[in-house]
């Protein structure tokens, strides 16, 4: 009986340094997080692209990243696209001051996005392409989950830059 107590002691004494609850014994864990009112969540890690004309192009790498360029990154006139009916990346074609990206823009964008995505492997894929200001998070949705009103779908293969600028050297031989 004695060797329970001290044991119990033990415990309630290692509970108290790492905040973790003893109740008979069984050891529940709390939070072994400390929690920071200060603490800035860090920056979105990101793929970055250039295409033509200058035009910049951003791609999450994960579902936080998604989330942060979707919802915190994007400005209202941005282009915002996702590959249709699976997972990938939320993908950012930046806008330039006074102009507006032409179709063929709009496609480079989508097939980076394709290619961010599980149909990388797959031949032409449907993607979603609206205005970052129809971007919204659903309340209690998890990271990466979004909604999007206005939306237009673009068919394109999956690529990076370097093979689309490849793809139109080959066109005009």
């Amino acid at each position: 009986m004695e060797k329970q107590t001290i044991e119990r002691q033990k415990a309630l004494k290692s509970a108290a340094v790492n905040n973790i609850q003893v109740s008979n014994r069984t050891l529940i864990t709390l939070s072994m997080k400390q929690t920071n009112p200060h603490h800035q969540p860090l920056p979105p890690k990101l793929f970055s692209y250039e295409l033509k004309d200058g035009w910049i192009v951003l791609a999450g790498k994960t579902d936080r990243d998604n989330d942060q360029l979707s919802l915190k990154t994007a400005h209202p006139d941005d282009w915002w696209f996702h590959v249709r009916g699976m997972s990938g990346s939320h993908v950012l074609l930046r806008t330039q001051k006074g102009m507006e990206p032409d179709r063929q823009t709009l496609k480079q964008a989508a097939a980076i996005a394709a290619y961010h995505s599980k149909a990388r492997s797959g031949g032409t894929v449907a993607i979603s392409c609206t205005k970052a200001r129809y971007v919204s998070k659903p309340r209690g949705a998890k990271p990466g989950t979004v909604a999007i009103r206005k939306e237009i779908t673009l068919k394109v293969k999956p690529s990076l830059p370097e093979v689309l600028k490849k793809r139109e050297e080959d066109e005009i031989r």
